[in-house]
């Protein structure tokens, strides 16, 4: 009986992020990685929503405390 885990995919060949070597899926922007979790469903919405903050921020069209419901 074998115990070595699978390792974790991409979920599909484009998937934006990248998985670090601690099981967190991450991405380098700006010269500096972000972590958004271990589970991939949850960390690509969560850079959704944060490229959607940092788009109306841009327009000046976000409001400071806003909240965005998926």
């Amino acid at each position: 009986m074998s115990t070595a885990k699978t390792p974790k995919r991409k979920p599909y060949a484009d998937f934006p992020l990248t998985l670090h070597a601690t099981g967190q899926w991450c991405k380098k922007t700006q010269g500096k990685i972000d972590d958004f979790g271990s589970n991939a469903e949850s960390a690509f919405r969560s850079i959704l929503q944060s490229a959607m903050i940092c788009k109306q921020a841009e327009r000046g069209k976000g409001r400071a405390g806003a909240v965005l419901y998926w």
